[in-house]
């Protein structure tokens, strides 16, 4: 199995994927689940071998069978690509309820949309909840949402607003615009342009839409940046050319 990844990290040898296949599947063959989900991963992306999902199911599911909760997520990840949403669903949360966290923010995903699962709001707002307080970054926003808006849980800015900020410090450009807009008009923080700015900042930097406009709307007013007119038209038209309606029928001086 160590084999495996030192041939496919390049660790002390020539990286050689071919050869790391060949030792995940000696190691799998003899029951190891790490390897079986390396075996599986590898069939599934084609990559050492030729990309075939059956196999890939195959592996996952016999990783899946010792209880092991990577496994049961990326089979339920194959049962998407197969668009069997139910089987999907039940993956996800055996994989859930053994504590991946990325399994429970694609099961509380599930429960918002309905696919595979009958909707219920309560329910996705506790696996969103376990998935934030292990870090996931995206059930950290989504929590914050649900918080903003008072969807299954009492309507709290401060609690919003809070999560939004771990989730932005994490890199996730809607909770870094959201945060933005609760500093500039100062819902559940202290009203804050210059970090209102900087946040919205950060979500444009990452090709954010909605940013844009929120930044032309920053320069064309000043809230935290020095009014700067041809600036809050340039990120108007930005916003505009990237489908934010609004954007397109503002008129600045």
């Amino acid at each position: 199995m160590n084999l495996g990844y030192m041939y496919g990290n390049a660790e002390g040898v020539e990286r050689d994927v071919a050869m790391a296949v060949r030792w995940f599947r000696k190691a799998a063959e003899q029951e190891d689940a790490e390897a079986q989900v390396a075996l599986g991963r590898a069939y599934a992306q084609g990559v050492g071998v030729e990309l075939d999902l059956e196999q890939a199911q195959e592996w996952f599911q016999k990783a899946a069978k010792q209880g092991f909760a990577q496994a049961e997520f990326y089979l339920a990840l194959v049962y998407v690509e197969l668009k069997q949403w139910k089987k999907s669903v039940k993956w996800h949360q055996n994989a859930a309820k053994h504590g991946y966290q990325e399994a429970q923010n694609e099961l509380a995903n599930a429960y918002v949309s309905g696919i595979g699962v009958e909707k219920d709001y309560t329910q996705a707002f506790k696996w969103y909840k376990k998935a934030a307080e292990q870090g996931q970054a995206s059930s950290q926003y989504n929590l914050g949402m649900m918080f903003k808006h008072g969807i299954a849980t009492q309507q709290s800015n401060s609690n919003a607003a809070l999560w939004y900020q771990k989730s932005a410090e994490q890199g996730d450009y809607r909770a870094q615009n959201d945060l933005g807009v609760m500093y500039k008009n100062g819902e559940g923080v202290i009203r804050d342009y210059a970090k209102a700015s900087f946040w919205i900042q950060k979500a444009a930097d990452q090709g954010y839409s909605k940013a844009y406009a929120n930044l032309g709307n920053f320069y064309e007013h000043g809230y935290g940046v020095k009014q700067d007119y041809q600036k809050a038209r340039s990120w108007f038209k930005k916003a505009c050319a990237s489908g934010v309606e609004e954007a397109c029928n503002t008129s600045v001086k």
